[in-house]
Parts: C-alpha cells; sequence; structure tokens
C-alpha cells in the first residue's frame, strides 16, 4: 500500500495489491461508480454508497462530506476527488482520497469494504 500526503489541503491512499487494466471492465466499471458517486452525494444528504458490476469486476465505493459542507460544495468536491484519485492511483483497483477544502472523501476497492473501517 502506498501512502502519500504531501502539502496540499488532502491526501490519498493508493492499494498497491492490484491494478486494472486501461478499458476493461473493471475501468469501466470504476468510471461508473465515480459518476454515480458525484451524482448521487447531494441527493442522499453528503453520503452515498453504491457497487456497479458482477464478480469479478465489481467496483464498491462511497462518498461522504463533512457535515458543515454545503451539498452544493459537496457534489462540486466529490467530483473532483474522484477526478484526482483516477490520477494519484491510476489502475490500481482500490484507493481513498481525502480532500480538505471542503472537505469529502472518496473510496473504492475490488472488494467490499461497507461497515469495516
Amino acid at each position: 500500500m502506498l501512502i502519500s500526503i504531501g502539502l496540499s489541503s488532502g491526501y490519498e491512499i493508493c492499494d498497491t495489491t492490484g491494478n486494472f487494466t486501461a478499458n476493461s471492465t473493471y475501468a469501466r466499471n470504476l468510471n461508473l461508480l465515480l459518476s454515480s458517486l458525484s451524482s448521487n452525494i447531494t441527493v442522499n444528504g453528503g453520503f452515498y454508497n453504491t457497487s456497479i458490476g458482477q464478480d469479478p469486476n465489481k467496483v464498491y465505493g462511497h462518498a461522504l462530506c463533512r457535515a458543515d459542507v454545503t451539498l452544493e460544495d459537496c457534489g462540486r468536491c466529490v467530483d473532483s476527488t474522484s477526478q484526482e484519485v483516477m490520477t494519484a492511483c491510476p489502475r490500481q483497483k482500490a484507493a481513498f482520497m481525502w480532500d480538505g477544502t471542503p472537505a469529502c472523501l472518496v473510496r473504492y476497492a475490488e472488494r467490499s469494504f461497507f461497515g469495516k473501517l
């Protein structure tokens, strides 16, 4: 697992135990999942989790925003963080990114982490 903490307001954790290929079924499912997180976070009060696809290409994900962040800012944060995590952790099957301005979190993985730390 690679942990990267920079001078920016956020950080990411790129899980290096598994990679995916560009244009694969997993890559398409991940793109759908990240888009779903961005489009559903505001209508779900700042928290949303979902999964897309079937094993072995199933992707699990969730996004959340700090309670004092407006839903509009939350949506923008999740959208930008979803794009940034793909740049910071290219082709990793699991990653986590926290953006501190405004505060939101995006996480995805090839295995279920719902109800787990």
